[in-house]
Order: C-alpha cells, then sequence, then structure tokens
C-alpha cells in the first residue's frame, strides 16, 4: 500500500494543508523562518509526520527523519555520519542523479529519491546495494509549485517497520506418482524412500523449486 505525501517549506504551509489526498506532511526542522516549520504548523495536520534537516540553521537535529543532501544543503560525506542520529529509520533524501554519491560516501540504509517525472510512480526506482528506496518525490508543482509530492512506498516509514524477510530457492524437486509428495531429486542422491512404500516415482512433470524465507 502505497501513501502520498507532500513536503513545504513553513511559508507554504496553508497550501500544503489544502493538498487533496494527503496522507503524510513532510516538514523543516532546521533552517530560517520562512523555512523552519512552527508547532502551530505541525499540529494543522492529524497524520504522520517526516522531519527534514536540511543542514542549515540549527543542523544537526538529532532526531531528524531526513536529512536533505543537496546544493547549500548536506553533503553526502556529512550526512551519512549516523553518529548521534537518532531517527527510527534515518533517511537520505536526495535526487536519483546523486545517489552515487551518496553510496560512494558509504551509505546503507533508507532513501528518499528525487525523480520529476510529474507522474506518481507505480513502483520505486532501483537504488544502490544496501539501500532502501522507502519514498518518491515525483514533483515539485503541487499547488501550482507550492509544495511537493511524493509516493511513499514503505507502510511503516519514518517508523522502522519489519525486516523484509529474505526469501531463498532451493530447485529440483519432484512429485511422487504413489505417495503424491514432493521430494528432493537432484540426481546425485537416491529418490528415497516413499511413504506408500519402495522408493519415490518420478512424475514427467517439470521438476519443482521450493521457496523458503529466513
Amino acid at each position: 500500500m502505497t501513501r502520498l505525501m507532500g513536503d513545504a517549506i513553513h511559508d507554504n504551509v496553508p497550501a500544503l494543508a489544502q493538498a487533496p489526498g494527503l496522507q503524510v506532511a513532510a516538514g523543516y526542522v532546521t533552517g530560517s523562518p520562512d523555512i523552519l516549520w512552527t508547532a502551530a504548523d505541525w499540529a494543522r495536520f492529524s497524520m504522520p509526520h517526516v522531519t527534514i534537516d536540511q543542514g542549515y540553521t540549527g543542523s544537526p537535529v538529532p532526531s531528524a527523519d531526513v536529512r536533505d543532501v543537496e546544493a547549500g544543503a548536506w553533503t553526502p560525506a556529512a550526512a551519512v555520519n549516523l553518529s548521534g542520529w537518532t531517527a527510527a529509520q534515518p533517511t537520505i533524501y536526495c535526487s536519483l542523479s546523486v545517489l552515487p554519491q551518496v553510496a560512494q560516501a558509504g551509505w546503507q540504509g533508507a532513501v528518499w529519491v528525487a525523480d520529476w517525472t510529474g507522474t506518481p510512480p507505480a513502483s520505486p526506482p532501483a537504488v544502490p546495494a544496501g539501500m532502501t528506496c522507502v519514498a518518491v518525490q515525483y514533483t515539485d508543482q503541487g499547488g501550482g509549485g507550492a509544495y511537493d509530492l511524493s509516493v511513499v512506498f514503505d507502510p511503516a516509514w519514518p517508523a522502522k517497520g519489519d525486516p523484509v524477510p529474505t526469501v531463498l530457492t532451493q530447485p529440483d524437486w519432484s512429485f511422487c506418482n504413489k505417495c503424491f509428495g514432493l521430494f528432493y531429486n537432484d540426481g546425485q542422491l537416491a529418490a528415497g524412500v516413499c511413504p506408500a512404500g519402495g522408493q519415490h516415482t518420478v512424475n514427467p512433470s517439470l521438476p519443482y523449486v521450493m521457496l523458503y524465507a529466513q
């Protein structure tokens, strides 16, 4: 399940509050008065909040959910330092083109990617190994340019959700015509004892692949 998120500077909070279908509100916890959200700003949104540290006045904020990596904000090298960062799921915001720099700086974790296609994406883009794309910002023209809009793909974010299990596979399983069960048959081991008597008999159908999670 995806969610619609909007983010804006302080001066544009009234416009963001009128955004249709909004499910997550993102705002700034650092910056000059025209950018920094006030307590009254946050109170306008009875929905999950995402806090953004843009590396300017008042930064760093240890509890901020997001560090904003772009010109004039956090650098990749500084943003990836987890020392003292207490967010439940620390997240780097950057454009899709900057992801390689963030990866080179050593980031392993959540990313919120800007890719202004103008169309809500159906799925997150491929990201470097070790990263998870939790959201994609697809336009900066919400409300006629007053706020940005993103699709959030992680149902728990900015909280930390349950880890996604690793799905493993094992091929070479066959169906037995006598006991109607599956048995491992890689061609190197004996077919094994069949509960119906003797050894298993291989059905001529294609071999099965067993899936399991860990």
